[in-house]
């Protein structure tokens, strides 16, 4: 007489092989002597670590992995920071983290990236590192990130020169303006 688990465990290895345990309540089956079969797919992850673990092994741009790459935004920045220029195919997966976009823009742009200014936004010091360091103008869009932090928004301030409470304010009146002009 089998028990419960010997049965669960014969209804499971016909989804997933066989599995390990071979003792159950005392009962032996040595049909469950053989491992789990080994996944065989890789992850997206994994495989733009490996095709950037080739360029980096070979100090070299990796075209056949490419693809791979852009597929993960860490491995992306990696690589256009490997091949110092920038990583096109990539660029959508960077853009969507606040750090790798202003580190891109920073290390390897060297120049603004629109792309990645949403999510730069949400970011208080990402904001005002960006706009002082990328843009060194103010940088409007993450302005209410930095307003919501006090250290940033005293620096962002003394570095501009402005009230940024008052800025802000004066914005929502001339909106409430512009709506009731509509009406």
């Amino acid at each position: 007489m089998k028990t419960n688990m010997l049965k669960l465990m014969e209804d499971i290895s016909g989804l997933y092989g066989k599995t390990t345990p071979s003792k159950i309540d005392g009962e032996y089956d040595d049909r469950f002597d053989t491992e789990l079969p080994k996944r065989k797919s890789l992850s997206r992850r994994e495989l733009a670590a490996k095709a950037f673990e080739h360029a980096e092994d070979y100090e070299e741009r990796y075209p056949e992995g490419e693809e791979a790459i852009s597929k993960d935004g860490y491995f992306s920045l990696k690589y256009a920071q490997l091949l110092n220029k920038p990583f096109p195919l990539g660029e959508k997966e960077i853009a969507r983290y606040d750090h790798y976009s202003y580190v891109y823009a920073s290390f390897v742009l060297k120049k603004p990236f629109p792309e990645g200014e949403a999510s730069i936004s949400n970011s208080a010091k990402y904001s005002f590192m960006y706009a002082t360091e990328i843009l060194k103008k103010r940088f409007p869009l993450g302005e209410d990130a930095i307003l919501a932090d006090g250290v940033y928004r005293n620096l962002y301030n003394d570095f501009f020169k402005i009230s940024l409470e008052d800025r802000i304010n004066e914005q929502k009146e001339l909106d409430k303006t512009l709506q009731s002009m509509k009406k």
